[in-house]
């Protein structure tokens, strides 16, 4: 799927767990219809910052969330 429209917000949460500490990026975006979606992504300097329009390819999670998908490497087909 493709996820397209302007950025809302961009949030970083973090926390502790029995692995240890763990870092999460969550970026709102707002599509042409009004509704806002939530996606995490992995590398948050790829995201612009709030007010401009961006274009994430994405998955649902295990958990239902979206997900920023991964750069795969033409060495891993």
């Amino acid at each position: 799927m493709l996820l397209a429209g302007t950025v809302m917000t961009r949030q970083k949460l973090s926390g502790k767990n029995d692995k240890g500490a763990w870092e999460m990026f969550k970026v709102e975006v707002r599509g042409q219809d009004g509704r806002i979606c939530s996606v995490i992504v992995n590398d948050p300097a790829g995201v612009p910052p709030k007010g401009e329009f961006v274009c994430v390819p994405v998955f649902v999670g295990n958990n239902g969330q979206l997900r920023e998908c991964k750069q795969l490497s033409s060495l891993e087909f």
